[in-house]
């Protein structure tokens, strides 16, 4: 079994003030304009959504990254493509695959048009407006889940594109300290999280404090046989 340690960072207060201006960016038609969310402080670390709007023709593309660059895993979401007639998710594994679609314009050429994207626990959701799970317009549940840890922007071709990033807004709080959040039995078909260090202990909850300790470690597995404390990170295999 798999336990998973939620790490939050230092305790810190968040004030309105600091999250309540959008972060813009514009991604335009040349090779390798792709733009990486975390690069811009866009991306955010702790919650598992995003609001955003958007202004261009056709061919947004978002790529919802199992690693700090694009590799796989990873879902792709493509909004306002075929000349602005379909809108699509798409995951990459073995292989890449549509997993659902929406047939309607959903970009506009001289307005900003709002959108929001959700991944918690690996339920991807994405819709329209600045209210998370309010106007869903494409879903898909991953039975192997992965954190994301990064997200792509970019345009196709002959396309420009204006983005604005929308931080979440929280009254000021203190954030709590790590905790153990859940336990997962391993699923031996799905991708496996990278190995990162093994440590003899004495007990299961020393090899969680040693998780805690170790700042990319996520998850580790206790064998109470060997005393083995394997962790790992969360990052997809």
């Amino acid at each position: 079994m798999i336990t998973y340690i939620q790490k939050l960072g230092p305790a810190k207060k968040i004030s309105k003030t600091d999250l309540a201006i959008p972060i813009q960016i514009t991604t335009v038609d040349v090779s390798d304009d792709n733009k990486w969310l975390a690069d811009y402080g866009a991306f955010p670390s702790i919650e598992n959504n995003l609001k955003f709007e958007v202004k261009g023709c056709k061919d947004a593309h978002m790529i919802l990254s199992s690693q700090l660059i694009k590799i796989t895993p990873f879902y792709h979401i493509g909004i306002g493509l075929y000349t602005n007639t379909k809108t699509i998710l798409a995951r990459e594994r073995i292989a890449y695959e549509y997993v659902d679609e929406h047939l309607e314009n959903n970009l506009d050429c001289n307005n900003f048009l709002q959108f929001w994207l959700s991944w918690k626990n690996g339920k991807i959701r994405f819709g329209k407006g600045l209210v998370v799970h309010v106007n869903t317009i494409l879903a898909y549940d991953e039975a192997c889940p992965f954190a994301i840890q990064n997200i792509e922007i970019s345009a196709d071709e002959g396309v420009t594109l204006a983005w604005n990033f929308y931080p979440s807004v929280s009254t000021p709080v203190e954030q709590p300290a790590p905790v153990i959040a859940k336990s997962y039995n391993e699923i031996h078909t799905c991708p496996r999280f990278q190995s990162i260090n093994t440590k003899q202990v004495k007990g299961l909850m020393m090899c969680a404090c040693v998780c805690v300790l170790e700042q990319t470690c996520h998850a580790f597995m206790f064998n109470n046989n060997t005393g083995n404390c394997d962790m790992y990170s969360n990052i997809a295999n």
